[in-house]
């Protein structure tokens, strides 16, 4: 990619990025009045709905600005700006996540979310962006490879990109796309099947029954009966041992903190 495709991604990529920003912050001022109005602000459900509208903006987001860019060039560069772009833009929204975790939690600003609200957001957000993760590894694969080419061509990895033949070097393996907020060494986690997609209505329901107290958040016990309990109603393939790791960390999280609270 040379200098001037280089600053033409660099326009589209920024553009890109502020109209999402823009759509992001609207739809969900409109999702705050709607609930507020519904007298469900403060739920978990409040919760649940901002992690959707940030996960439709990101998906939206992702193959227009893929198809933008893939117009001006197809190098390993182009693609590695829209990743650096998304990246970027998701820890954006992520910011944005926590004034509504603080608001759904009834909080007012400068006070301490409750443990176990902020855990199971966290949590919510750490499964949707391995799922994003991966998509991206997809979409890099797809941007990279090159329609139409003759059977006997060098596979896509190895077509260089605004180099002379006189720079002929051997191809460089670009390692895979590590993920909005992941490095290369931590991506290795994320291999292997997508999670199961009823994860995010899971966790927005243990962030409800938390919320209306009827689980003890520091109660292993509690949150897993709960989950697997919810599982089995919804028909939902969870086994006992999946459950019970995520069980333990969010109440581990929260006896920690609750223990520090009464200090």
């Amino acid at each position: 990619m040379n200098e001037r495709e280089g600053a033409h991604v660099a326009l589209i990529t920024a553009q890109g990025s502020k109209v999402a920003l823009r759509t992001f912050q609207s739809k969900l001022q409109a999702m705050i009045q709607t609930h507020t109005l519904a007298g469900r602000l403060q739920s978990g459900l409040t919760i649940g709905q901002a992690v959707r509208l940030m996960e439709e903006q990101i998906r939206e987001i992702i193959p227009d600005m893929i198809t933008r860019v893939g117009e001006v060039s197809r190098a390993p560069e182009a693609f590695a700006a829209v990743e650096k772009a998304v990246n970027q833009l998701v820890l954006t929204l992520e910011a944005e996540m926590h004034n509504i975790v603080r608001i759904a939690d009834g909080k007012q600003p400068g006070e301490a979310i409750t443990p176990s609200v902020a855990e199971a957001a966290k949590q919510l957000l750490a499964d949707w962006n391995e799922n994003l993760a991966l998509e991206i590894r997809l979409a890099r694969a797809d941007f990279l490879h090159v329609q139409g080419r003759p059977p006997d061509a060098p596979p896509p990895d190895t077509l260089k990109t605004d180099t002379k033949p006189t720079d002929a070097a051997p191809p460089v393996e670009t390692p895979p796309s590590p993920g909005p907020g992941k490095s290369v060494e931590s991506y290795s986690a994320v291999r292997g099947r997508p999670k199961a997609g009823f994860w995010d209505d899971l966790w927005i329901f243990i962030a409800v029954e938390i919320l209306a107290g009827r689980i003890a958040p520091e109660s292993q016990s509690d949150i897993l009966g709960r989950m697997l309990q919810w599982a089995s109603d919804g028909g939902h393939s969870l086994s006992e041992s999946s459950a019970r790791s995520r069980a333990r960390k969010l109440a581990t999280a929260s006896a920690k903190e609750l223990n520090s609270m009464t200090k």
